[in-house]
């Protein structure tokens, strides 16, 4: 009887670059007619676009096929319900559509009733089809070929989104624009020659802007040669471009051209190769440029001249000019040596020297040195300072600030792994500033310098390339008396210490390793601003000549310190004194300033403190034999100097020597309960837990 019965379940399959999983498909026919039936449950048609659960039909009988295909999909379709009618002659075939639609990106699109392509070579072409969307139209006629006996394909564009088509072409970038033009292809069962006149305007490409671009192509696709020219549309920023690509031989290949000519082009779009390390890249090239070789590994050659050119160093968030220059394109490098940059801020010259080795500026190798100093010069007037680092808390969470100097800047390894070094000298006469941040506030309980943690998100956003690389960077800095440091202890309170000073420190950390701090910075002069309640604050000055320090080993939450630091309590009364200590009465009307000392050493960030109470020289209270006597006996019991301290400190008043009992009044009770409350923590007064156990005693007063 001659019947066809067909069932298949085909858990994976592929063909070509197409990958088809969970098909099941029945049919059944004779030697006149076939119906077939089926469903996939997934097609991947490349790495971002996929078509889950399509079905499809197709009844065939006397040489007509009545196709339907029903689909789903991910970006960028959304989904498909596409009908036609393909009728077979023995010199082609005749593609009928019924009504059709898909969605595209979330844009409906729809394919107009009745639409016909005429693909046979003894009869006259009539085929006119046109898909439609809005303003954007696709028509597409079949024509006598004016060169045999075939029908040709022409496509007339208008207004089509190429974003809503370049993850089909482009799947791993964002190509944006509006296209018309028109395009003829040959033969398309046979030959597929094609000829293209197009014009593309407000292209984008990721984030860089190309403008508008007019081209001409032509593609023969027994040889795979491609051949176009073009030119953007912007007269201040010129590029013409030829290329004769070889798609197909792989030996050919080698034989790829590209030549571009360009006036006063802007170079921005380099930054999607150098996003790693610099951004703001800016500036315009003119001149030829030649590409070469195969399109995957093309060689690049020529010598632009940069106008206007400048870039910021992500890491110093330095921004500096390029001075006017010839660029060197090598085949596989750009050359660096004699290009100079400006540091805007003080207009002094950095020289750069090296090169950066690249595959098609893919596969970027760092061998760049940068320097203060002009080359084959040794005075100082061939190195003048610039600004080294410009950073905040948000930039680099590490350390920041800002700092004018001289040194090297040197940049080495492939962009994967990339080591940053930096030997500074601060300038003499130029203040410069640095912040090393507490991430927690001691309000919180933690008085936290630096954690270790992975910073490879800051360091690699902000436009940067393809992947993470790992930057390890090593900062060498003398520290000149025009340095002011600044360690924040709280980011709450602003408590902080800061110093001029003078030293050395040698920083080292990186993408994914934990910050390292050695050296020490000597403090000339400087303060402890300490903040009482989060109300009011009270410095402590630094002494001078006193061998105040701050000395990192490694570890930068185990830095070591030695501080002799002066509070001075205005104008304080001493009648408490008096009659408890039996001084002279003349005491009691007596006003004067007293000096609390605090000495702090050890760990930064638990210091140890020994209080001491001092008086202006020639003062009445610093020639009282008595009184100093009493103050000497109170400095030797930790809980009477302190009790003295904390009065001082927050009521600029001494404490009364009576014991609580003496006392009957609330407020007297809560302010000797805030005092021997207190007397324990008064190192946390300075650094951690004062605030809370005020709040108690305060609240205590008010209720």
């Amino acid at each position: 009887e001659n019947q066809l019965e067909l069932e298949a379940d085909v858990p994976y399959f592929s063909y070509k670059q197409f990958f088809f999983s969970n098909a099941e498909i029945t049919g059944k026919g004779t030697l006149d007619q076939l119906s077939l039936k089926g469903k996939v449950g997934n097609i991947v048609i490349n790495d971002s676009i996929n078509l889950p659960e399509s079905v499809f039909s197709v009844e065939a009988a006397n040489d007509i096929s009545k196709i339907n295909i029903s689909t789903t999909a991910n970006q960028p379709i959304n989904k498909a319900n596409l009908n036609a009618i393909v009728q077979t002659y023995q010199d082609g075939v005749v593609v009928q559509v019924d009504t059709s639609s898909f969605s595209l990106n979330g844009k409906p699109w729809v394919i107009d009733k009745d639409g016909r392509l005429d693909f046979r070579k003894e009869s006259v072409a009539e085929g006119n089809l046109v898909l439609r969307s809005g303003e954007q139209e696709i028509k597409l006629q079949t024509e006598p070929s004016k060169k045999g006996n075939w029908n040709d394909l022409n496509v007339l564009i208008k207004k089509l989104n190429i974003g809503d088509l370049s993850p089909f072409i482009m799947p791993k970038n964002r190509l944006e624009g509006i296209v018309s033009g028109t395009a003829k292809i040959e033969d398309p069962f046979r030959k597929f020659n094609i000829i293209s006149d197009i014009r593309a305007e407000q292209m984008l490409l990721d984030n860089d802007t190309l403008g508008s671009v007019t081209a001409h192509l032509e593609y023969d696709n027994t040889t795979g040669q491609l051949t176009a020219n073009g030119k953007n549309l912007d007269p201040e920023h010129k590029i013409d471009f030829n290329l004769n690509l070889f798609l197909k031989d792989k030996e050919k290949a080698n034989l790829n051209r590209i030549t571009t000519n360009m006036i006063n082009y802007p170079i921005n779009i380099l930054e999607r190769f150098l996003g790693a390390l610099f951004s703001d890249v800016e500036g315009f090239i003119t001149g030829p440029v030649e590409m070469t070789g195969p399109l995957e590994e093309l060689n690049f050659t020529g010598k632009p001249r940069l106008k206007g050119g400048g870039l910021k160093v992500k890491f110093t968030q330095c921004f500096y000019k390029i001075q006017d220059t010839e660029i060197d394109l090598k085949p596989k490098s750009i050359n660096l040596n004699g290009i100079v940059l400006t540091d805007p801020v003080s207009g002094n010259p950095v020289y750069l020297s090296g090169n950066i080795e690249h595959h098609s500026f893919k596969n970027l190798f760092f061998d760049v040195l940068a320097s203060t100093r002009k080359p084959y010069t040794t005075d100082a007037l061939h190195n003048k300072p610039v600004l080294l680092i410009n950073t905040t808390v948000r930039d680099n969470p590490q350390f920041y600030g800002r700092a004018i100097g001289t040194g090297l800047f040197s940049l080495t390894g492939p962009e994967s792994e990339i080591f940053m070094k930096i030997d500074a000298i601060a300038s003499n006469k130029d203040s410069s500033y640095l912040t090393i941040p507490s991430s927690t506030s001691k309000e919180s309980g933690i008085a936290d310098f630096l954690v270790e943690r992975k910073y490879g998100r800051e360091m690699s956003e902000l436009g940067s390339k393809k992947g993470t690389s790992n930057i390890i960077y090593d900062v060498d800095l003398v520290i000149t008396p025009a340095v002011n440091l600044k360690v924040v202890l709280d980011e709450v309170t602003n408590d902080q210490i800061k110093g001029r000073g003078e030293g050395v420190l040698s920083i080292h950390s990186g993408t994914s390793e934990p910050l390292q701090m050695r050296g020490r910075f000597n403090i000339l002069d400087g303060y402890y601003l300490f903040t009482f309640q989060s109300l009011f604050k009270r410095p402590f000055v630094l002494r001078k000549g006193a061998d105040n320090y701050i000395e990192w080993k490694d570890d930068p939450l185990d830095a070591k310190i030695h501080f002799d630091a002066i509070y001075t309590a205005d104008k304080v009364s001493f009648a408490p004194l008096v009659t408890a200590l039996n001084l002279d009465p003349s005491l009691n009307r007596y006003r004067e300033d007293v000096y609390v000392v605090a000495n702090l050493s050890g760990n930064l960030f638990s210091p140890d403190f020994k209080f001491s109470l001092e008086f202006p020289p020639n003062s009445k209270a610093k020639n009282d034999p008595s009184l100093n006597f009493n103050i000497q006996q109170m400095e030797k019991n930790p809980n009477l100097i302190n009790r003295q301290v904390t009065y001082l400190i927050v009521f600029n008043s001494f404490a009364p020597l009576e014991t609580g009992s003496s006392t009957s009044s609330s407020f007297g009770n809560a302010i000797n309960e805030l005092a021997y409350s207190t007397i324990s923590s008064l190192s946390g007064l300075l650094f951690n837990q004062v605030n809370r156990e005020l709040n108690k005693a305060l609240s205590k007063i008010l209720k």
